[in-house]
C-alpha cells in the first residue's frame, strides 16, 4: 500500500463529502503541486485524474458517487 496513492484516493472520496470544507480542501489539493508530485512518484497521469475530478464535480448525487468510485478503483492498481 502506498501512502501517496491513499492520500489521492482519500481526496477523491472527500469530493462527495457532506462537509463543504472537505470538498474545498480536496479541490485545492487536486490543483496543487503536491498532487502533481504525488502522482509523478507513482507514475499516475495527473492530468487524467484532474479531468476525471472535473467531470465528477459537474455531476450530482449517484452519478458523482459513481465517477468518484471509478477514480478510486483505477487508483487501486497503483497501490
Amino acid at each position: 500500500m502506498s501512502l501517496k496513492v491513499e492520500v489521492i484516493k482519500r481526496a477523491a472520496r472527500d469530493l462527495d463529502s457532506g462537509s463543504l470544507a472537505d470538498k474545498e480542501s480536496s479541490l485545492v489539493y487536486f490543483q496543487s503541486d503536491n498532487f502533481v508530485k504525488d502522482c509523478k512518484s507513482k507514475a499516475i497521469d495527473h492530468l487524467r485524474v484532474r479531468e476525471q475530478v472535473r467531470e465528477a464535480m459537474e455531476e450530482e448525487g449517484i452519478r458523482r458517487r459513481y465517477l468518484i468510485k471509478k477514480i478510486t478503483s483505477e487508483l487501486n492498481s497503483y497501490s
